[in-house]
């Protein structure tokens, strides 16, 4: 980890890391709530850096299959016979239409 602030001068050796430098404080899940802000933090600071005051997010996934994909899967899984996996297939035909 990159230290980005500098110790303190009258740190001694052997004196505990202050929480931002101790990996593995920041890296457990008990930090995890820090990281997450850290990570909101972050690219808010940039934005305001370069006046940017509005921004559209797109979300996708990468789940949804081509219709042609989602056919043919329905298809295979009508001609095993399986409940289950038909059910699935056909949900991933009807999800298809976002894709």
């Amino acid at each position: 980890m990159k230290r980005m602030i500098e110790t303190p001068v009258d740190t001694l050796p052997g004196d505990p890391l202050e929480a931002y430098f101790n990996p593995d404080f920041m890296n457990s899940p008990t930090a995890r709530p820090l990281r997450i802000l850290a990570e909101y933090l972050q690219p808010k600071e940039r934005f305001e850096q370069r006046e940017i005051n509005d921004t559209i997010l797109f979300f996708g996934s990468a789940r949804i299959l081509p219709a042609d994909v989602a056919q043919a899967r329905l298809d295979a899984a009508q001609a095993d016979g399986g409940e289950d996996a038909v059910k699935l297939a056909q949900r991933a035909v009807r999800m298809s239409r976002y894709y």
